[in-house]
């Protein structure tokens, strides 16, 4: 995505979810089913991400200049 773009993460599954970035620089309380989080990515870089909860579960937001 492009610097200054929000991100949108929602819940679609029937689990509680969060998001937690690896550096701490976003975090969401968990999410229930339907509930979503929202994120907007200022800087350029890669901001990899976990499920606070399911920490197996991760990605990346790619954010560019």
């Amino acid at each position: 995505v492009g610097a200054g773009t929000t991100v949108t993460w929602t819940n679609t599954d029937g689990f509680a979810h969060s998001v937690v970035s690896r550096d701490d620089s976003f975090t969401s309380e968990p999410l229930a089913t339907g509930q979503s989080f929202t994120h907007t990515f200022d800087a350029a870089g890669n901001y990899a991400y976990i499920c606070g909860i399911h920490p197996s579960m991760a990605g990346t937001v790619v954010v560019t200049g």
